[in-house]
């Protein structure tokens, strides 16, 4: 990429700018596009999530089946479909290609804010082809590059986040200056924060990291205030913006706005009143919390589901409490390569929304941001350490060069090319008007709803959110519809769980019939039985 000649300046953020060149411009088309084509080789997701949830939410919110199924993707069922609705109808009114495009191109879309962070962070007006090469590091991350392509939209809504950061360091004078221009910018940053956080609610642990910053940059007690109070208000917005029809229409649907998380607090009559979510990898005790970024790098099982191994957040996890103490009492002996308030903007941000993240979720693929966001991490914490500048590049080069090759690089989870983008066999009923299907067991299946007639109503009597005995409203009913359907019923599980089937149909009052079942394939999953029910001659008691 051109760049201008060699200037030995450090500008300030008001000689910062977010205008792009020519040749900047068509660096971010050409990623966009390049990663647009890349999700199309890569082929269709077919990913857990996917056939949970990403695919049936999508169509479950455009046919008006909340009440009408009942916890068919557990309890992803209720999870705000609205990120999935430009995937989804890509996909049916248009071709697989162009939604696997879409998602592809919405992933490189990074680019923008990453490169416009490191061009504004960087203090030489000759910065250019440095964060050019940064903003490409972050979307080679091992665990981030491996999402290409997949609907889980992590490093997707990381588009917004960046965005919000890269305001706050365009903006970092104005950020410690007047109460006006604080909070003007503060808003701004706050506005796409809050939007990545409405989309998805699991992103909220940034807003923690975005508001260490807006609490710990320098300024006047009446700056601080302004830009905080600026900051929260307008974050708050976008996520009312965003997810405040999903929270009403929760709310009246099942009584809590986030159901079924935190009923300890809404206390929903469907489910105990018991908080309930994401807690299967949160460390337990000091030792715990504090080694946690090694010991996944050893066993990612402690940290997530699939398969990872990236060793950027550990090496941020040493070098940022080192870098911290260099940036307090050391002096650079050669000009800095990130502006001082770049740095702790930078800081402050990453070790907030770590920090959140850990007390909240330990899941490590919600932390790909920051796996992102690290090269320039990892420059602004060597650019503290009294070293010449070429040292401190060739330090750069060697870490990020070890971190591709020591990365875990999982391509699995796709299928080939072809439409329509879900293709079901034999899922076929006699008297689909008068039907009534349901799911017993954990496979995830109710990506195949969307190909079933819509009259049929289908309710999960058995999964992680409801039990055939669990005493809870939900179950109560689903007991109820069971007991008062008097068309066909009709089951849907996974030869594996036939066990579970057997149990929960059981419990029910229902018996399958065995000899009828029939195999159900589909190009993203399976097999699944389709089997017959039919009362049982003694029925338990409800």
């Amino acid at each position: 990429m051109p760049s201008p000649p060699s200037v030995a300046l450090t500008p300030s953020s008001s000689a910062v700018t977010t205008r792009l060149s020519h040749a900047e411009l068509a660096f971010i088309a050409i990623v966009v596009l390049a990663f647009g084509s890349i999700s199309i080789l890569v082929g269709k997701d077919e990913g857990w999530d996917f056939r949970n949830y990403h695919w049936y939410d999508a169509y479950a919110f455009l046919h008006a089946r909340l009440g009408f199924d009942v916890a068919v993707a557990h309890h992803a069922t209720y999870f705000n479909p609205l990120i999935h609705l430009p995937f989804y109808w890509l996909a049916t009114a248009g071709t697989s290609w162009l939604a696997l495009f879409y998602v592809g191109a919405l992933y490189g879309l990074n680019v923008l804010p990453l490169y416009l962070l490191a061009r504004s962070a960087l203090t030489r007006l000759d910065n250019r082809l440095l964060a050019a090469v940064l903003a490409l590091a972050g979307l080679f991350g091992s665990t981030v590059i491996s999402a290409l392509g997949k609907t889980s939209y992590d490093t997707v809504v990381s588009a917004l986040v960046f965005g919000g950061l890269a305001v706050l360091i365009i903006k970092r004078d104005a950020l410690c200056a007047a109460a006006a221009p604080a909070a003007a910018a503060a808003a701004r940053a706050g506005l796409l924060i809050g939007a990545a956080t409405g989309l998805k609610l699991v992103e909220g642990f940034y807003a923690v990291g975005f508001a260490l910053v807006l609490l710990l940059l320098p300024g006047r007690p009446a700056v601080r205030t302004a830009r905080l109070l600026a900051g929260g208000a307008a974050g708050t917005a976008a996520v009312v913006l965003c997810a405040g029809f999903w929270f009403v229409t929760l709310e009246r649907a099942t009584g809590n706005p986030l159901f079924p998380f935190y009923n300890s607090v809404f206390r929903s009559p469907l489910i105990d009143p018991t908080f309930f979510g994401s807690t299967n990898f949160l460390p337990v005790g000091f030792w715990s919390a504090l080694s946690f970024p090694f010991r996944f790098l050893l066993d990612y099982r402690i940290a997530d589901d699939a398969p990872f191994r990236d060793f950027r957040i550990p090496l941020l996890y040493v070098l940022l409490p080192v870098a911290t103490v260099w940036f307090a009492v050391a002096r650079p002996r050669s000009a800095r390569l990130v502006a001082a308030p770049t740095t702790r903007i930078l800081f402050l941000f990453a070790v907030g929304s770590y920090a959140a993240w850990l007390a909240s979720f330990a899941v490590y693929r919600y932390l790909a941001g920051l796996e992102m966001l690290a090269p320039l991490l990892i420059v602004a914490a060597l650019d503290c350490a009294p070293l010449p500048q070429r040292l401190r590049l060739a330090a750069l080069a060697i870490l990020l060069l070890m971190a591709a090759l020591f990365g875990h690089y999982g391509f699995g989870d796709h299928a080939a090319v072809r439409d329509p983008y879900v293709q079901v066999e034999g899922l076929s009923f006699p008297d689909p008007a008068g039907t009534m299907l349901l799911m017993t067991g954990h496979e995830p299946m109710a990506y195949l709803l969307p190909s079933l007639p819509p009259a049929i109503p289908v309710l999960r009597i058995d999964g992680w959110l409801a039990q055939p005995d669990d005493g809870s409203g939900l179950t109560a009913l689903m007991r109820a519809r069971v007991a008062a359907h008097r068309g066909d019923l009709f089951l849907l599980a996974a030869p594996e769980e036939r066990t579970a089937a057997d149990r929960a149909t059981t419990a029910y009052g229902l018996e399958i019939v065995t000899a009828q079942c029939r195999e159900i394939r589909s190009n993203l999953g399976g097999p699944y039985q389709l089997c017959p029910l039919q009362r049982s001659a003694h029925q338990p008691e409800l």
